[in-house]
């Protein structure tokens, strides 16, 4: 079934209208807890490994993100993509969103904002989740339900996967979406030179 988009847009909940002031929101918070707090001083060493483990959770992410893109990119509109990183859960893009800012948060050492995120991005996606289902399902009817019923919501299903042979993509889309996947790591950089900054005032003070 072809939908427009349109058409889709009549669909939307607000959560989905408002997602770029939510995320703005979101992002603004982590920046503002990272200038006006202090990293821990102790425990030099946990530090290091919550470090490494954010920065190979951003990695995760980040590769994820342009994986599914390249798959949904020129689809979404036009049919239900089932294949790819869509065969093993419905939402997966999300879920490597998620993986991408637990990524940021630990990277900061700003342990005390793991709980905050995971509640809230949980939370708000839950409801963009039940709606996309909802809009998905009167677009796309049986084939969704089928859909839903062999493959998982968020949580990957491994023995389910497929993919057709050759996708096609423009190199022009194809850039911007390595662009696009690249968020993550610019975040945590920016967060990273601002607590670099921060430590320079300290010692030149």
């Amino acid at each position: 079934m072809n939908t427009g988009t349109a058409e889709q847009k009549l669909f939307k909940s607000a959560a989905e209208r408002h997602r770029k002031w939510l995320h703005l929101i979101m992002w603004s918070s982590i920046f503002a807890t990272v200038l006006l707090t202090e990293p821990p001083r102790g425990g030099h060493h946990l530090n290091e490994y919550i470090h490494v483990v954010g920065y190979v959770l951003i990695i995760l992410a980040t590769t994820g993100t342009l994986w599914c893109g390249i798959y949904i990119f020129g689809r979404k509109t036009k049919e239900l993509c089932q294949d790819g990183p869509y065969s093993l859960c419905r939402n997966p893009i999300y879920v490597f969103h998620f993986v991408g800012g637990l990524g940021i948060v630990m990277g900061t050492s700003r342990i005390g904002l793991i709980i905050p995120f995971v509640a809230a991005y949980c939370l708000y996606y839950y409801f963009v989740i039940e709606s996309e289902q909802k809009r998905l399902l009167k677009f796309f009817g049986k084939e969704y339900e089928n859909y839903c019923a062999r493959t998982p919501r968020v949580i990957p299903r491994f023995r389910n996967y497929w993919s057709r042979e050759i996708r096609e993509i423009s190199p022009h889309h194809l850039s911007l979406k390595i662009i696009n996947s690249m968020n993550f790591l610019w975040a945590m950089v920016s967060l990273q030179l601002l607590d670099a900054i921060k430590g320079s005032f300290r010692i030149g003070s």
